[in-house]
């Protein structure tokens, strides 16, 4: 691998890592903050922002993850990365307990967790190729 190549994938890393810290700021912040009340349907009720920070927040989980197993299937990866998908899990789990006050809200939340099926179909797929020798994973880790 190219001394640019790794330094490019390395930055790449980097940014990733820095987006991840400002998701767990906004996560670990809401956990400790009551700023929701109940409704009688179960959903939690927050502003639309709120909505769409969150929202905004698992689409950068999900182009983070779809890189993280892309790097995987390539063998930059030794691992799929589970840690970082059951943390998009989560926050689609919590994206999905609030109402959507708007009908722009509700279509976007749908159009989030279509994008998340699609790439999860993806993901599965390539794992599954993998690991049964059908892909063959070409980068060299000097």
């Amino acid at each position: 691998m190219s001394e640019r190549k790794f330094k490019d994938i390395q930055k790449q890393r980097e940014e990733e890592d820095d987006k991840e810290r400002e998701i767990q700021k906004v996560l670990n912040r809401d956990r400790g903050e009551n700023k929701f009340v109940q409704a009688d349907s179960a959903q939690t009720i927050y502003s639309a922002e709120e909505f769409q920070n969150r929202a905004k927040d698992v689409e950068i989980l999900i182009h983070q993850v779809d890189n993280l197993y892309r790097q995987y299937m390539v063998g930059l990866e030794l691992r799929p990365p589970i840690e970082k998908r059951a943390a998009l899990d989560t926050a689609l789990a919590r994206l999905d307990a609030m109402a959507k006050a708007t009908p722009a809200a509700k279509f976007r939340y749908n159009a989030l967790i279509s994008r998340f099926r699609t790439y999860l179909d993806r993901w599965e797929r390539l794992v599954k190729d993998v690991e049964s020798g059908k892909i063959k994973r070409t980068a060299r880790r000097d």
